[in-house]
């Protein structure tokens, strides 16, 4: 069983008071960007509207070329097939993080071995 219960959280769910709005390679930016394809961009907007800075300009989007190409092939691409693809690169680059660190710290590994196979 959870910390909370299920009606906890169905309530929660159904009455948030609070909306992090956030970005994933699967969204292009945060809410408050000229361009967005954020879900809650609307519901950003309307509330803006209700702040001393309903007349604040959206932030420009000032992401480089290579991170525009991308969010257009996230895009258009089926979704299964981005988070795939992710997830592949994402493990890739984990593998060769680990195997830089076991030969940064290869010493130190088989010192450490050494050690605690004499108690």
């Amino acid at each position: 069983m959870g910390f909370y219960t299920q009606r906890e959280i169905e309530d929660a769910v159904s009455n948030h008071e609070i909306v992090h709005l956030t970005s994933t390679f699967l969204i292009t930016n945060r809410a408050w960007f000229e361009v967005t394809n954020n879900p809650e961009n609307e519901e950003f907007k309307r509330y803006q509207l209700l702040t001393p800075w309903k007349n604040e300009p959206a932030f420009p989007d000032r992401r480089n070329a290579i991170k525009k190409a991308t969010q257009f092939f996230v895009d258009y691409l089926p979704k299964a097939f981005v988070i795939a693809f992710a997830e592949m690169i994402y493990n890739s680059f984990r593998i060769y993080n680990i195997k830089k660190l076991q030969k940064k710290y290869r010493k130190a590994i088989l010192l450490y071995d050494f050690l605690g196979q004499e108690q």
